[in-house]
């Protein structure tokens, strides 16, 4: 394992380019972490060592590049998370909204989907249904191919959906085994999934989105970047459109348009 110290240059270099190239920024307080996280990059590689790695990552290797972003993202997240925040996405939200009215919501940092498919039972409780095409539209999108993967199937231990209320887990939850569930074939068929990277200048979306959930992955960003992603987001967002945190994070602070509602909740202007 490296060194973790602020004195070890090949420490630092690997954590200026994963601050610069995918926005993720270590600390020093946290080097501990990304020298664990990059030892086990090139123990699973098979790599002579961090310095090699980088020089495969500065080189361009996309397997090598892929590698470090998910050793380094953390994909952390479970099924209803801040439910206070959810709870006023139901009520103030989608309950508000026509139930035939159009909705494109996008999950900016889905990680292996709980946060999608939370999204889509919570609009289908309201619309009384789980086939929520083609009215609904769910966009989730991360860093990290492995997570993806996992979203994309939508099957889970039983163990990480007993946070889903009763109800809901009955309608859109199928037993597939002694252990496991998966996400009924109308939410799954509402929710589609996509790499991409929050950092980067350019996004490959269209905007037109009703709401945009970009929770617990702002705080590993830097200022600059935190106001630059919450900036671009409010482009994407139709007038009137909606923002949603993480409760512990804030956009306050940051040079932007978005309009506090209550914490974790901002608004486009009408």
């Amino acid at each position: 394992m490296l060194v973790p110290n602020a004195a070890n240059p090949e420490l630092l270099a690997a954590r200026d380019w994963i601050s610069t190239h995918l926005g993720i920024h270590f600390p020093n307080e946290k080097l501990d972490i990304l020298s664990s996280r990059l030892s086990s990059v090139v123990a699973k590689r098979g790599t002579p060592s961090v310095e090699v790695l980088m020089q495969e990552v500065h080189a361009g290797t996309p397997q090598a590049r892929l590698d470090l972003a998910q050793a380094v993202s953390t994909n952390h997240t479970f099924f209803f998370r801040e439910q206070p925040t959810l709870d006023f996405f139901k009520k103030e939200i989608v309950a508000k909204t026509p139930n035939t009215a159009p909705m494109r919501i996008w999950s900016a940092a889905s990680s292996s989907g709980e946060e999608a498919y939370t999204i889509a039972m919570i609009v289908s409780g309201i619309r009384g249904t789980t086939s929520l095409a083609p009215n609904v539209a769910i966009l989730g999108t991360d860093i990290s191919q492995r997570a993806l993967a996992a979203a994309e199937a939508g099957e889970y231990d039983l163990s990480a959906l007993e946070r889903v209320p009763g109800d809901l887990r009955q309608r859109c939850i199928e037993t597939v085994g002694p252990k496991r569930g998966k996400i009924v074939e109308g939410l799954r068929q509402a929710c589609v999934f996509r790499r991409m990277n929050l950092a980067t200048p350019q996004w490959p979306l269209k905007g037109g989105f009703n709401v945009v959930f970009c929770r617990n992955i702002l705080y590993y960003f830097e200022s600059r970047t935190q106001a630059a992603v919450v900036n671009h987001i409010y482009d994407l967002v139709v007038p009137g459109g909606w923002l949603i945190t993480s409760v512990s994070e804030t956009v306050r602070n940051l040079d932007t348009k978005w309009l506090p509602i209550e914490p974790g909740v901002y608004r486009r202007a009408p």
